[in-house]
């Protein structure tokens, strides 16, 4: 359970003797308003009203108290007297809840354990979570504490606190989940200013009536009223009311506030004073430093004398010089302590002193901020469309303020939020104009203010993150473009370069473009007309023309390949035809033929070739005279590898039939002058590098 707020009424009653309305009977009760702890004495049982006795016991000095709960949920509490002794007993009952005194029913929870009885180590009693029993006692049964109460908000209840034995004070701790209803937090009393009398007939007795005090006093709040004690003790038992005019002597009386509809209630003192009035400063705030100002007097009596009436007044200055009265104003005066002098203008003589002290303070100055600190560059993504930065303050009050001292410094955003003072150090924040509000702290109301421009300033808008590019190793003349990466290229004009390779800045190398021939990590910063820097980098590898280190061939197959074998640096592809390019180095169903092989560096740093051969071997041939298939050769032989091939033709028994030399265009199916049937052949093609083909084929007629 919380403690929050103060107590409506917390009185110790050790050593105080009441004759009267005691709260030991239950129409005198003590209403507990909030959590807070409460702290009493008790005295006697008053009218006997544990009737009949529960938990085997009655009142014997006993304490009423009524709480009201205004948020649902468990109560419970711990008594703890203010001895340790052992044999200080206290036992208590809860009857309701909405009892009232004239029907209290039987207590819901009860509690008469004697501590010492039960061999306890503490002479504590209450109501807790732990606990599950709802009554216990007397003497040695039970262990003090009883379970405590699930409550409903608007709910009542009694609670009899009784002292069978010992004569210790207590002190109540309220726990649980619930609170107490308290009229009193959501209203703000003022204290009551001095009443000042005028002694006329200097018998120390002035007749006055309380209550004209009490319609300004409450104003607009309704559901409380306000009554007038001569002692705090009649305003706590509310007995004994002041009513109406009445003759009052100096000194000091109080005011009971009670809420109208809970019993809660707070007293605050009001002072009675004759013939003294307190004394008054007026503030001036002085603009143009010279130790003179016009001070405002529309309300000056009507400050000083505060509601009193019937006097007239006089003035002298410091050096008992006559004043004009009233006041001239303005009045234009230096500093100066003037005294008044009050006298009754109702026929009995009454007439007593007090000062106006008038004080100049000094105009605070607000010295501006330097722009360099004020005017930061973007941290945040330039593209972003929301830019911010962090800002040193860790100079600016000192700046602000200069030599003065004594000086309060506040710092409000643009929506005229308060800022901590001094502003965090870095000061994180977007463009915004905050102001700054210095304030002599001898008046609150002498002040200046002044604006801190807090301005973002944009970086270049570029692409920070350049694509990959490549230079050749082969091509010592060629070079590649990189430039700047401004989002708007037109704008090139108005910002400032500088390249650096390797972080280490390129000289001359100060335009919007660059030309390089050498790979490596490449960036440039861009520099606008506010002094922003955004920075690009770029990355340069290396490349080169491939080597061909070798080109596998599988020919006179059903299914012909080529396989490149090259090497380099390079990312490469391969074609056949230097047009359609692949970026696999094998070729699969490659028909007979002569074929020259391209490898092309894709970063364009030229194209290797070489010619080979795909050789096929025809499966018939039609030697009939038609033109068309009258001769059976090998394909894909050129000249000179013709001249270095031998190709020899056979019958299926193995008879040599003919040679293909490199002149020949063919075997046209002759052995002898003489035709030969249709028929399968055997051929052998003996290779430059010695390896040997076999296969046949047909001929057909």
């Amino acid at each position: 359970m919380k403690n929050r707020l103060l107590l409506c009424f917390v009185l110790l009653l050790c050593g105080f003797s009441f004759a009267q309305n005691l709260p030991n009977d239950c129409v005198n009760y003590i209403q507990a308003c909030d959590n807070q702890s409460i702290s009493y004495n008790v005295s006697g049982a008053g009218i006997q009203e544990i009737i009949p006795p529960s938990c085997s016991s009655q009142e014997n000095n006993s304490l009423w108290i009524r709480v009201t709960i205004e948020q649902s949920g468990t109560l419970g509490f711990t008594l703890i007297p203010d001895s340790t002794d052992i044999s200080e007993d206290y036992d208590f009952w809860v009857f309701g809840p909405n009892s009232d005194c004239g029907n209290l029913d039987a207590p819901i929870r009860c509690s008469t354990t004697n501590p010492e009885a039960a061999g306890q180590h503490s002479n504590h009693t209450g109501m807790n979570s732990t606990s599950t029993d709802t009554s216990e006692g007397p003497g040695a049964d039970g262990n003090s504490f009883v379970n405590e109460l699930d409550v409903l908000a608007g709910e009542s209840y009694f609670i009899v606190i009784d002292r069978p034995v010992g004569s210790s004070p207590f002190t109540l701790n309220w726990s649980g989940t619930a609170t107490i209803a308290n009229p009193f937090s959501t209203q703000n009393f003022s204290e009551f200013t001095d009443i000042v009398l005028c002694d006329e007939g200097a018998n120390n007795l002035e007749p006055y009536d309380f209550s004209t005090l009490t319609a300004p006093y409450l104003g607009s709040v309704t559901g409380f009223t306000v009554s007038y004690f001569t002692s705090n003790q009649d305003a706590s038992l509310n007995v004994n009311e002041i009513i109406g005019n009445t003759n009052v002597s100096q000194g000091t009386y109080y005011v009971r506030i009670s809420h109208s509809n809970s019993s809660c209630f707070i007293i605050k003192p009001i002072k009675v004073m004759f013939n003294s009035l307190q004394p008054l400063q007026v503030l001036g705030c002085d603009e143009t430093y010279d130790g003179i100002f016009d001070f405002d007097t529309t309300n000056l009596e009507a400050n000083l004398l505060n509601g009193l009436t019937g006097f007239d007044l006089t003035y002298t200055d410091e050096n008992n010089n006559p004043l004009p009265s009233p006041l001239p104003n303005p009045f234009t005066s230096t500093e100066q302590i003037i005294n008044v002098t009050l006298s009754s203008n109702t026929g009995n003589p009454c007439t007593f002193g007090t000062t106006i002290e008038f004080v100049i303070n000094k105009k605070p100055l607000v010295f501006t901020i330097p722009s360099n600190l004020t005017r930061v560059c973007n941290e945040n993504d330039p593209q972003s469309t929301e830019e911010f930065a962090s800002f040193d303050t860790s100079a600016f009050e000192s700046i602000i303020l200069g030599t003065q001292t004594g000086m309060i410094v506040e710092y409000y955003d643009e929506n005229n939020v308060q800022l901590s003072s001094p502003l965090p150090n870095p000061f994180t924040t977007t463009s915004q104009n905050v102001t700054v509000k210095v304030i002599n702290q001898n008046d609150l109301n002498c002040y200046t203010t002044g604006i801190i421009p807090f301005k973002v300033l944009s970086l270049p808008t570029i692409n920070t993150q350049g694509q990959e590019v490549y230079v050749c190793n082969n091509l010592p003349n060629y070079f590649v473009h990189l430039d700047a990466g401004l989002i708007d290229p037109s704008q090139s004009s108005n910002f400032l370069y500088q390249w650096y390779l390797e972080n280490d800045p390129i000289t001359g190398a100060n335009s919007y473009n660059l030309q390089v021939n050498e790979a490596g990590n490449y960036s440039v910063t861009v520099t606008n007309l506010n002094n922003c820097e955004n920075t690009r980098t770029i990355l340069v590898s290396q490349s080169n023309i491939a080597t061909i280190d070798n080109i596998e061939v599988n020919d006179l197959t059903d299914n012909n390949s080529i396989t490149i074998i090259a090497s380099g640096i390079g990312s490469y592809m391969y074609s056949l035809d230097n047009i359609s390019y692949q970026y696999s180095n094998t070729f699969t169903d490659v028909l007979p033929g002569i074929y020259t092989v391209y490898v092309k560096d894709e970063k364009g740093c030229g194209i290797k070739d070489k010619k080979i051969n795909v050789l096929g071997a025809p499966k018939f041939f039609t030697p009939n005279g038609d033109n068309y298939n009258d001769f059976w050769s090998i394909k894909g032989l050129d000249a000179k590898l013709k001249s270095k091939t031998v190709v020899r033709i056979f019958d299926r028994y193995g008879k040599f039939l003919a040679q293909i030399d490199s002149l020949s265009i063919g075997w046209n199916g002759i052995y002898n002058n003489k035709p030969l049937p249709a028929d399968d052949y055997w051929y052998t093609i003996e290779l430059e590098n010695g390896r040997i083909v076999r296969g046949h084929f047909a001929l057909l007629r």
